[in-house]
C-alpha cells in the first residue's frame, strides 16, 4: 500500500510538471504577438557588460520597443541575452539607432546548443551603434548576424519597460 501511494504520488507530480512545461511553451512557439517572457536582456552603458545595467523582461517577439530617455542618456554599449525556454532553440536580437526600429542597426542571432545548458549570450560591444541604441526587437528565429541601415521608415513601437536598478 505504501509503495503504491509513493508511485501514485510520483506519477502525479511528473504529470503535473509535464503539463506545466507543455502549457508554458505554447505561447513561445509562434512569432507574432506572442510573449518572449522566458527570455531576458540586460543592457549596459559600457563595453564588456560594464557600467550601469538596464533590465528588460516581458516583451513580445517581433515587436519594436523603444528605450526611455533615462536609459539611453548614458549611452548603451553592450548587452547580455538569456534564454530560459529550452524548447526555443533560436533567437535574434536587433538594436537600432532610430527610436522606431529604423535607421542603423546591429543584429545578432543565437542558437541553443544543449538542452541542459543555461544559455547566456554576451554582446561585448555594438560595432556600429556604440552609445546610439534607441530601440530593439527580439525574434524567436535565426537570421543573419550583421550591421546595416534599414532606412528611415518607422515601425509602431512600444515603450520597452526596461528599467535601471
Amino acid at each position: 500500500m505504501f509503495k503504491s501511494s509513493i508511485l501514485l504520488g510520483l506519477a502525479f507530480a511528473l504529470g503535473a510538471v509535464g503539463a506545466v512545461g507543455a502549457v508554458g511553451n505554447q505561447g513561445n512557439k509562434t512569432l507574432n504577438g506572442k510573449k518572449g517572457g522566458r527570455t531576458a536582456m540586460t543592457l549596459y552603458t559600457a563595453w564588456y557588460l560594464e557600467g550601469v545595467p538596464s533590465y528588460c523582461f516581458d516583451y513580445e517577439f517581433d515587436q519594436c520597443y523603444y528605450l526611455s530617455d533615462t536609459i539611453v542618456s548614458g549611452g548603451l554599449s553592450s548587452a547580455k541575452f538569456k534564454n530560459f525556454d529550452f524548447y526555443l532553440r533560436r533567437f535574434s536580437v536587433t538594436f537600432y539607432s532610430g527610436r522606431y526600429c529604423n535607421d542603423y542597426y546591429d543584429r545578432w542571432s543565437f542558437t541553443l546548443i544543449s538542452d541542459y545548458k543555461d544559455p547566456e549570450y554576451n554582446i561585448n560591444q555594438f560595432p556600429t551603434l556604440n552609445d546610439q541604441v534607441r530601440s530593439f526587437k527580439v525574434a524567436n528565429f535565426h537570421t543573419s548576424t550583421e550591421s546595416g541601415n534599414i532606412g528611415s521608415n518607422p515601425e509602431d513601437a512600444k515603450l520597452s519597460g526596461c528599467f535601471q536598478h
